[in-house]
């Protein structure tokens, strides 16, 4: 499922990792339900908002899971989908994300 809106609205959101609001991209989780096969990008709902450099450290440490438990954050899958049903209240969208330390 792609949602180009929604992935504009989490640039206005904080990094879950360092609540940053600059810099902001979305990652696409590498393991989640809706991926499609290796390759293939997960939906847009199962997206987390990082700053450009985590993001690319991410990607960089090739262990997704490991690389976000540093930062407290267990189940990915299950912070992408909150943020995604309450996309349309960044305040609620803030306090999920303030809520993971």
């Amino acid at each position: 499922m792609r949602d180009t809106k929604y992935l504009r609205q989490q640039k206005k959101m904080l990094c879950v990792c360092t609540y940053s609001q600059q810099n902001l991209e979305s990652h696409h989780l590498l393991r989640c339900s809706s991926r499609i096969g290796m390759s293939g990008k997960s939906s847009d709902h199962h997206t987390i908002p990082l700053r450009s450099d985590i993001h690319r450290a991410l990607h960089d440490s090739g262990d997704e899971v490991n690389f976000l438990k540093k930062y407290n954050i267990t189940n990915a899958e299950k912070l992408a989908e909150d943020l995604y049903n309450n996309k349309n209240n960044l305040k609620k969208c803030r306090r999920i994300i303030y809520g993971l330390s």
